[in-house]
């Protein structure tokens, strides 16, 4: 069998298990059962279930990132493009962690291994944000005095934001907030005519 295919497997197997018996009731054993792999093969690739846990939370972050990168070139004006990015970004990690109790507790505790996972998604925020906001600042449609601050600011509003409606946990709310702050930042960034 191929190493790969095994490891996804184990991988697909361990997130549905996570998401149906949550972190901590699931074992190693869950994971062997469900992918229909022995313990020795899971303990192949990983040591413990935390391992496992991280690396299906990580995976899952890439897949965002994924949709993310290639959902930004369906819009066309600059607005859109940065009002969809506030959206999506915020609402897949919070729906994210709706589904996964332990992710939830991980993100609000700040765990080692979330800040892990979290510092690639902070660095692929930069690019993306870097990139929306130099556009728009090329095209003239936005004002930004200092490129490198407003993308550090503009992070630091999304993940503040992000965190509080993880713990606030209330669709309603959500929607609310990420559509007061698509508004705020559009109105903040647009140029002066």
């Amino acid at each position: 069998m191929n190493p790969k295919s095994s490891k996804e497997t184990i991988l697909n197997e361990a997130l549905a298990i996570f998401g149906k018996l949550g972190f901590h009731k699931t074992t190693m054993a869950d994971i062997a059962n469900a992918s229909k792999r022995g313990r020795r093969t899971i303990y192949t690739y990983f040591k413990t279930k935390e391992e496992v846990y991280e690396a299906v939370v990580e995976r899952e972050i890439d897949k965002i990132l994924q949709t993310l990168r290639g959902n930004m070139e369906g819009y066309e004006s600059v607005d859109e493009k940065l009002s969809h990015y506030i959206n999506y970004r915020i609402s897949s990690i919070i729906n994210l962690t709706k589904d996964y109790d332990a992710l939830k507790i991980a993100f609000i505790n700040n765990y080692s291994w979330v800040e892990k996972i979290r510092k690639k998604l902070d660095e692929e925020e930069r690019i993306m944000l870097t990139q929306l906001l130099r556009n728009g600042s090329e095209t003239n449609h936005f004002m930004i005095d200092n490129l490198d601050i407003s993308v550090k600011s503009i992070a630091l509003i999304i993940t503040g934001v992000e965190f509080m409606l993880i713990k606030e946990d209330n669709v309603e709310t959500t929607t609310v907030q990420i559509k007061n702050l698509q508004q705020i930042l559009l109105k903040g960034l647009k140029a002066r005519n």
